[in-house]
This record gives structure tokens, C-alpha cells and sequence, in this order.
């Protein structure tokens, strides 16, 4: 059985960290096999790390805060994309699976934070050579009130440049995501029946 990179384009704030663990759940019981969290932009945190620490007096690591140190990630994201002609964080990914298919047979990955179109090409393009199926999910978030549903629009301006092609190329195009509970049953609809 061929194993899968699942790649989860949802916009920040919209509960990507409270859904991973449910989706891990279901893809170990729909498929079988080991599912791995991998975040790209965590590598952005360690790189500013120590900064944001002797700054802010904060952890990089508190989403809480996120709000504070927030614009300066974005900044460094956007520098490293520059000059690595956007490959900075899928490197780390590629290296990553290359090492876990030496040792690894049945391991399978969920990258929460898909942002860009780049992203998606080159590991689709690796995948092939791994013998992994790519498949790209566009999540929104809805707000429920008062039976009236809202979409959660995205917060940061790169979300709003960069999301309609990355919805545009997702085996599915939304999965609905309602605060305050997960709603499993149009999950499995949407996601397990590809």
C-alpha cells in the first residue's frame, strides 16, 4: 500500500494544532500505520528562538503570544524563502523522510502548515520518487453563530495572497471545521473517501 503526505493548508488561528490529534487518529484507524506530525514552520521558531526570548522575554513556542513576536517569524520567512528560492523549510521535510525511509516502512506524515504552492510541487515531485500519494487539504474554519455559519477569514495578508491557488490544486477544496467541537462526520466524508 502506497503511503501518503497529507498537507494541510489552514489559516492561522483556525485550530490546526486542535485538529492534528483527531485527524492523526483517524488516518491511524482508517490506514494503518505510523503518522507523523511535521511543522514547517518550526524550524522558523528555532531559528529565532534565542531572539525572541532576549526581545519579548517570551517563549517562541507559546501560541498564546504568538501575537507579539508574530510579525518578526513572518519577516524571517520571508527572508530565508528569499534566499533559498522558497526551499529553506521543504528541505528540512525532504531530509526528514529521507531518513525515516531507510529505517521506516510504514510511516506516513501530516504537515500542518502548508502555505505556498512551491511547497506542495516539489514534495509532490519527491513523493513520486518515494512512493508517497500527496494529498493537499484546504481547511476552513467555521464560526457557528446563532445557526449562522461564517468562514473564519485568513488573518495575515501572505494567507490572503497565496490561498486560492493552494485551494484550487487541494484533492478537496474545504473541510468543514466548526469551533468548539470536531465535527468527525463530515471530516470522514471529505477526507477518508478519497
Amino acid at each position: 500500500m502506497k503511503r501518503n503526505i497529507i498537507m494541510l493548508c489552514v489559516p492561522a488561528r483556525a485550530g490546526k494544532d486542535t485538529l492534528y490529534p483527531a485527524l492523526q487518529k483517524q488516518c491511524i484507524n482508517t490506514f494503518g500505520g505510523q503518522w507523523c506530525k511535521f511543522a514547517l514552520g518550526d524550524q522558523l521558531k528555532r531559528d529565532r528562538e534565542a531572539y525572541i526570548k532576549s526581545t519579548y522575554g517570551l517563549s517562541v513556542w507559546e501560541d498564546k503570544a504568538k501575537h507579539v513576536f508574530h510579525e518578526d517569524l513572518t519577516n524571517h520567512a520571508i527572508k530565508m524563502r528569499e534566499e533559498t528560492d522558497g526551499m529553506y523549510l521543504i528541505e528540512r521535510f525532504i531530509s526528514r523522510v529521507e531518513r525515516d525511509c531507510e529505517v521506516f516502512d510504514d510511516v506516513n506524515y501530516i504537515i500542518t502548515d502548508f502555505r505556498y504552492i512551491n511547497e506542495y510541487d516539489v514534495i509532490k515531485k519527491m513523493a513520486d520518487k518515494w512512493g508517497f500519494n500527496v494529498i493537499p487539504v484546504y481547511i476552513e474554519r467555521y464560526i457557528d453563530k446563532t445557526n449562522h455559519r461564517f468562514v473564519l477569514p485568513p488573518v495575515f495578508k501572505a494567507e490572503v495572497d497565496t490561498y486560492p491557488e493552494i485551494r484550487s490544486i487541494s484533492n478537496i477544496n474545504f473541510v468543514p471545521w466548526y469551533t468548539g467541537f470536531f465535527w468527525k462526520s463530515k471530516l470522514n466524508k471529505h477526507l477518508f473517501q478519497l
